[in-house]
């Protein structure tokens, strides 16, 4: 059975580890860089860095054989590095701008929307939601209080028929954006990042590496998740844990 490392800085990660358990069968190494978050409002050379050393120190260790990047920000600022320095498959999360519904908007953080090439070359707006992905990490326990987060950009929004949600995060507040926008169809990427990985896993030839004479491609099963805090939170980590499935 195959191994997957899943990167974010938060609860992001769970949306895609959610999606990925769905459709496949493998161990999922969920990353969660809490040490580093925010990650969207950090500058590219920091974030390559952060990036860099997150897979140097966890492919070996857990026998890594494809890596999730369950940030838009990360994909954005990091996605070509790692490809440079890592022989591995990278599968990156992007904004999904194939919206036919418009006119429509990306929700994204302030990297992203300084750097999102795919955005920029969509017919997409977008709008930087600053501090909006700790938020919700901070508030796991009760989303609902991020209600007023959204009312200061009701007569901004209000016209719109789409919207993109740019980063993984958000996924968990979909609700509340449902609420405040009932008439606002809302896409996002979770499943185009589950279908890639499936994708590669069924298609690409790997390397049968045999750890401690057994070939780690034998077990049977769903597989397991391990949830990896970059800094031990033991109240943000139940947080997480409650919310995969």
């Amino acid at each position: 059975m195959k191994n997957i490392l899943i990167i974010d800085s938060g609860v992001g990660a769970i949306s895609i580890a959610n999606e990925i358990r769905k459709i496949v069968n493998a161990n999922l190494y969920v990353y969660i860089d809490n040490k580093n978050a925010p990650l969207g409002e950090k500058n590219e050379k920091v974030l390559k860095q952060i990036a860099y050393n997150i897979l140097k120190r966890n492919i070996k260790k857990y026998k890594i054989d494809l890596v999730v990047l369950a940030c838009n920000t990360l994909t954005v600022g990091t996605i070509s590095f790692l490809r440079e320095n890592f022989n591995i498959l990278i599968v990156g999360t992007e904004p999904n701008v194939k919206i036919k519904d418009l006119p429509a908007i990306v929700f994204c953080t302030s990297f992203t929307y300084k750097n999102c090439k795919l955005i920029n070359e969509s017919k997409l707006d977008k709008i930087a939601l600053p501090k909006l992905a700790t938020l919700i990490d901070k508030n796991l326990q009760d989303l609902s209080i991020l209600s007023d987060y959204f009312m200061r950009f009701y007569n901004k929004l209000k016209d719109y028929k789409a919207i993109s949600l740019g980063c993984t995060h958000y996924t968990f507040i979909k609700e509340i954006i449902n609420k405040i926008f009932p008439n606002i169809k809302i896409y996002e990427n979770k499943f185009g990042v589950a279908n890639r990985v499936k994708y590669l896993l069924e298609n690409c030839k790997f390397n049968k590496v045999i750890f401690k004479g057994k070939r780690i491609f034998k077990r049977k099963g769903k597989g397991r998740i391990k949830l990896i805090l970059s800094k031990q939170n033991s109240k943000f980590k139940m947080s997480l844990k409650n919310y995969l499935k």
